[in-house]
């Protein structure tokens, strides 16, 4: 059984290491956790976790423009628990309480783009050589 939680104004140290460790593993291009420490220090953020029992298996991770939008910046689940359904799970959450969700996406990251359409996300375009490394990113929005 999972639990699912949203985190809004403060977060403990272990989750920021947590999360950190979590996107370190299944990410090609982690975030480090100083990093994370100082996002969640200065910004308006979102965290919407999934545990199984006490430990961190899921989450995304959103830049809070207002109440009501929101930025999609990682959506990491661990690869025990792939196809289980959390990541759809944790952005049905985040839909409930938003009215606009935007995010990017690498174009060649299949499964992502298959998730955020089946989500009712919609396509807005392209944008080439988005990412450091030169990928493209596709842009989605929900509305």
């Amino acid at each position: 059984m999972y639990t699912n939680r949203v985190f809004t104004n403060s977060i403990s140290k272990n989750l920021i290491t947590e999360v950190s460790e979590l996107d370190r593993q299944f990410m090609d291009y982690p975030w480090s956790c100083d990093a994370l420490e100082s996002f969640f220090q200065n910004k308006k953020y979102r965290l919407y976790a999934s545990f199984e029992g006490l430990r961190l298996i899921a989450f995304a991770l959103f830049d809070e423009y207002d109440e009501n939008e929101l930025h999609l910046l990682k959506i990491v689940t661990h690869s025990g628990y792939l196809k289980q359904g959390l990541a759809s799970k944790l952005l049905g959450m985040a839909k409930k309480e938003s009215s606009k969700i935007y995010l990017e996406v690498r174009k060649n990251n299949h499964t992502a783009n298959r998730l955020y359409i089946a989500q009712g996300f919609k396509y807005i375009s392209t944008l080439p050589k988005f990412y450091s490394d030169g990928q493209s990113a596709c842009i989605y929005i929900y509305k």
